[in-house]
């Protein structure tokens, strides 16, 4: 039944792939997390275009907004312990 499938996703990711808002999303999550890294004194910002790259972006982007989240509630602790 589903002996030919194969085919058919390698045509369907080559077609996303080859997709131009593929590499807008993909640049916009970097630049916003070089700006968000930087703006929150985030270390090893470099991280999120490896996993990005080497893993995947659906990967990468849940991650960063979980440490991004880490360090807003650091910063809010620093903040309210003054």
């Amino acid at each position: 039944m589903f002996a030919n499938i194969g085919p058919v996703i390698r045509k369907e990711l080559k077609s996303y792939f080859n997709s131009p808002i593929a590499y807008v999303v993909v640049v916009t999550f970097l630049v916003f997390s070089f700006v968000e890294a930087r703006r929150l004194g985030m270390q090893h910002w470099w991280v999120w275009p490896l996993l990005t790259f080497g893993i995947a972006f659906a990967f990468a982007f849940p991650l960063f907004l979980y440490f991004r989240d880490r360090r807003i509630e650091v910063i809010g602790q620093r903040s309210g312990s003054r």
